[in-house]
């Protein structure tokens, strides 16, 4: 699960056509430039939640063309120039097994109600979209992209896709389209029963007016906590996956000095992935 959010948790990611066209654009462009399967996305005025595949393990370029294509067009849209997401960096949740993607699934189309923003999903003005969802084609934005016939990359439209996500092969699409749809509606339920308790309103119950666009929560804003990388509900999993990342640290680490003592022929860790960009080191294969 990929998080990433805007500069001082500025609303501008505000549902409005323009901003919904750029996002959506982009968004598939990048996936199909980049070959990433999406699973699932919510976009609120200042956060982007989304669950996908990497099987290429190629996400940082992904990342790096839609963080950076979105912001140079909605700064654009915005007539600005300064950063439109936080410095913090992106939040990679890395999910062991399927019921783990499942999970992050649930949490992502959840979002709104659990932010207290909707007390159902479903109303969500934003962008709330998951598989087995149909295929959404969107046109090209005005502005930023060339179009093919001058020389630019941009096609007229792009196809907006969601892939089944891994794991569960004994279910039919039907069926694992029903257990993410009971498990949603269940955490719903959850968060919405909390806030009801604690005495906390809905921006749906005060009002249907969209924030401004330059404004900003009145929410505190949590400054430092924990950022996990990893997600498994297995503990024997989770331990292992902390295992292998400490081991890949270490290993990583030997094969920088090595090759920065000037030992090129240095084999470096499945996973590599910048120095692979930057310098075509040699790679372990993947395991088994």
């Amino acid at each position: 699960m990929v998080t990433r959010r805007v500069h001082k948790r500025q609303m501008l990611l505000v549902e409005d056509e323009d901003v919904t066209q750029i996002i959506e654009y982009t968004l598939g462009y990048c996936l199909l430039k980049h070959n990433i399967d999406l699973h699932a996305i919510v976009i609120e005025a200042n956060h982007i939640h989304r669950v996908d595949t990497d099987a290429e393990g190629i996400r940082p370029e992904f990342i790096r063309d839609f963080h950076s294509f979105l912001a140079r067009q909605l700064n654009r849209h915005y007539d600005e120039g300064d950063s439109l997401f936080s410095g913090k960096p992106t939040s990679i949740v890395h999910n062991e097994e399927a019921a783990d993607i499942l999970n992050r699934i649930v949490y992502t189309m959840g979002n709104p109600v659990a932010d207290g923003i909707e007390r159902e999903g479903k109303n969500h003005k934003g962008m709330r979209m998951r598989w087995p969802i149909p295929d959404k084609v969107i046109k090209r934005p005005k502005k930023f992209w060339r179009p093919l016939d001058k020389g630019g990359v941009a096609p007229d439209e792009v196809a907006l896709s969601f892939t089944r996500p891994p794991g569960w092969d004994g279910l039919s699409d039907d069926e694992l389209d029903d257990l993410i749809e009971k498990r949603v509606l269940e955490y719903e339920k959850e968060k919405r029963d909390a806030r009801d308790e604690d005495g906390k309103a809905f921006r749906c119950d005060v009002t249907d007016e969209k924030p401004d666009p330059k404004s900003f929560p009145k929410s505190r804003h949590i400054l430092f906590g924990l950022s996990p990388l990893i997600a498994s509900m297995n503990k024997e999993a989770r331990l292992k996956a902390i295992r292998r990342l400490k081991n890949f640290r270490v290993d990583h680490e030997i094969a920088r000095l090595l090759r920065k003592a000037g030992f090129h022929n240095v084999v470096f860790p499945h996973g590599t992935f910048l120095a692979v960009r930057r310098w075509d080191v040699n790679v372990e294969p993947a395991p088994p």
